[in-house]
């Protein structure tokens, strides 16, 4: 369970952090991220002056409706305003049901980077297609199978239910599954990269309809946490235009150097270069 501070108290405030709340409970995985694209689907639909597309990849664009013809450039002040695109992805470190062994048994791949330690007895929640809940105990981990880590779990009631590509994730008994609001804090299963995903819509809610803003959008992609297979591929396709300025909106775990509640960080590399 990853907290992270939210400090909100308008109505508009309010419905953000309902947004955020919904967004991050819901199961995702890479490749699997069809649960966040069709909430992202029902939001857009109520909502004029915007634009949704999905590009060969599966990766959703956001622009703003009235103006997508000028979506490559809209003139401001006799200047060219190059196209601003919000990134998030779509998936978070997640189990994926691979096969079914017997009423109790169920591999799992593991897609994305976790340390070998976390698995070791640990619980997990299964989600069947209607979205049934199956709580299950790691038993195994096959940590150099290919191309992701497996595990084998051991499910609390035995069901027919789940079938391969279902999801799991990890269950936290310390703070529950159900996100929440604690001392200023909202625990919650997945901040990275769904707390991103909220952050992006909300912005786009603000600025729909605004002239001035018309070359604002947002880039969600899919499969980030096994090689960033979306983003690679909206930047092959050319998904956004070669000219768009990005702004990526990343969670990543707390550091003596970045604790929580002490602003937003602005990255500028990771553990191999500088950007």
């Amino acid at each position: 369970m990853v907290p992270i501070i939210v400090r909100m108290h308008t109505p508009e405030q309010l419905e953000h952090q309902r947004w955020l709340k919904e967004i991050t409970a819901i199961p995702t995985a890479a490749g699997h991220e069809g649960r966040v694209i069709a909430w992202i689907r029902s939001w857009v639909r109520k909502r004029k002056n915007l634009k949704l597309s999905q590009d060969e990849a599966g990766n959703l664009v956001l622009t703003q409706a009235a103006s997508t013809a000028k979506a490559r450039g809209t003139k401001a002040n006799d200047k060219t305003v190059k196209p601003l695109f919000i990134t998030a992805h779509l998936d978070h470190p997640a189990f994926v049901v691979h096969e079914i062994v017997d009423e109790k048994t169920i591999e799992l791949e593991f897609r994305g980077g976790v340390n070998d330690p976390y698995f070791e007895n640990a619980k997990i929640e299964i989600f069947d297609s209607r979205d049934g809940i199956h709580p299950a105990k790691v038993m195994k981990l096959d940590s150099k199978a290919k191309p992701f880590k497996r595990v084998t779990a051991k499910l609390v009631e035995a069901t027919n239910a789940i079938a391969p590509g279902d999801i799991g994730r990890w269950v936290f008994e310390k703070n529950g599954c159900d996100p929440h609001m604690n001392g200023g804090l909202l625990y919650t299963p997945a901040c990275d990269d769904l707390a991103a995903v909220a952050a992006a819509l909300a912005v786009m809610d603000m600025l729909r309809g605004k002239p001035e803003c018309a070359h604002v959008g947002a880039l969600f992609t899919r499969a980030e946490e096994v090689g960033f297979i979306g983003a690679i591929a909206a930047a092959r396709g050319k998904t956004v235009p070669k000219d768009a300025r990005l702004i990526c909106l990343e969670n990543s775990r707390s550091y003596a150097e970045s604790p929580i509640g002490d602003g937003p960080i602005v990255r500028v590399g990771d553990k191999s270069s500088v950007f």
